[in-house]
């Protein structure tokens, strides 16, 4: 995987608790088709081993592509503790609504 540049801001809940981390991928340098790979470097530190459970009580939101949605990798994460939000998109492809529904 390559190195992405990740910034994540937390959430919290109206007493300022923190429920969740909002994770923001600069894609600005990046090759514009590597989108999934970019989502994957940046989830890994939040989802592996060297994040000794620090954030393993926090669910993590991450803007993600309609390509990335239906690619088969994303089934392999923890969809317990992810929250894809999709970006802004003028139409959603059929096949993806159908991929949602099997997910």
């Amino acid at each position: 995987m390559q190195d992405v540049l990740v910034s994540y801001q937390p959430i919290t809940d109206e007493h300022s608790n923190m429920v969740g981390i909002e994770l923001v991928i600069d894609e600005t340098q990046m090759e514009v088709n590597n989108h999934s790979q970019n989502v994957m470097s940046a989830l890994s530190p939040f989802l592996g081993p060297e994040s000794n459970g620090l954030m393993s009580n926090y669910e993590i939101f991450i803007k993600v592509n309609q390509l990335f949605l239906m690619n088969e990798v994303n089934a392999t994460l923890p969809m317990d503790r992810i929250v894809f939000e999709l970006d802004e998109c003028e139409f959603i492809l059929p096949a993806l609504l159908n991929r949602l529904s099997a997910l």
